[in-house]
């Protein structure tokens, strides 16, 4: 279920090792990505990718240090601005 982030000792935690980087994306595309990926869990229909994403939503917002929205973006343009965002850290 993800949910890795949903208490405040584990945000901590993440915190004390490095930064947090959200990469927000358009639910439905990011669903039909992860479709048929065996290393992933399973959508059923009485949990959507648009429900469980509701219910993660305050999370992501409240753990992230860095937001990068990463809709209509190449996966080398997201690594270059993932890198940018994360040297103003250092």
């Amino acid at each position: 279920d993800g949910n890795e982030i949903y208490s405040q000792r584990k945000i901590n935690l993440l915190r004390k090792n490095g930064r947090i980087v959200w990469l927000k994306g358009d639910i439905a595309r990011l669903a039909a990505k992860t479709k048929g990926d065996a290393k992933r869990p399973s959508l059923s229909e009485t949990k959507s990718a648009e429900e469980i994403m509701r219910r993660r939503l305050p999370f992501y917002e409240q753990a992230a240090d860095i937001v990068i929205d990463i809709e209509g973006k190449s996966r080398k343009m997201v690594a270059e601005i993932v890198h940018e965002k994360i040297a103003k850290y250092l």
